[in-house]
């Protein structure tokens, strides 16, 4: 158990019965009124989402998980396929799950899949990723002086925004949790 002050996004719970996953945290204090904490969540099992209003001393029964490194193989009709590194088992993960944090994972790459009572319930990957440069405009002669952005997309099909002096082939650094350019990488 743990108290509400001390619940983070990415947490998983148990409310209701129900395994959720943190999406938005937010701790309240007004003036002289007691606090409160502000949480929004998603149900693991079908993905609807709730928020709930909580004082900070109320208690939220944590959910222990079992983190396995996976390796990402192919899509199929039902889901996504990971194969165990250690038991070369190979589970396929629900497309629900995973909904946009596949376009963060390449063919061949290790996540940590989590699991509840052996089926898996979500997906931690590394605060940043590495990807290629497939499609973008190339840079106009003059545009240099202002902070111009313009729209590319990565080898796993991620449309994000980069800065006017990235080009096709560039190898960039992207933020998992917002989905936003960090930097160019030279490798």
């Amino acid at each position: 158990m743990i108290r509400a002050t001390e619940i983070r996004k990415g947490n998983v719970l148990k409310i209701d019965n129900k395994l959720v996953r943190i999406t938005d945290y937010t701790h309240i204090t007004p003036g002289n009124l007691r606090g409160i904490v502000h949480i929004k969540y998603k149900d693991i099992q079908n993905g609807v989402g709730g928020q709930a209003r909580l004082r900070p001393d109320d208690k939220m029964e944590t959910v222990y998980l079992d983190k396995r490194p996976m390796e990402y193989l192919y899509p199929d009709q039902s889901g996504y396929v990971f194969m165990d590194t250690e038991n070369f088992e190979q589970p396929t993960v629900p497309k629900e799950m995973l909904e946009d944090l596949i376009n963060y994972i390449r063919p061949n790459e290790v996540v940590e899949i989590c699991f509840y009572e052996g089926n898996p319930v979500t997906i931690e990957l590394a605060p940043s990723v590495i990807m290629s440069i497939t499609e973008t405009e190339p840079a106009v002669r003059g545009d240099t002086v202002q902070n111009i952005i313009k729209p590319a997309t990565t080898d796993t099909g991620l449309q994000i925004k980069v800065p006017n002096h990235i080009r096709t082939g560039d190898k960039v650094k992207v933020d998992t949790r917002t989905g936003e350019f960090l930097e160019r990488v030279n490798e």
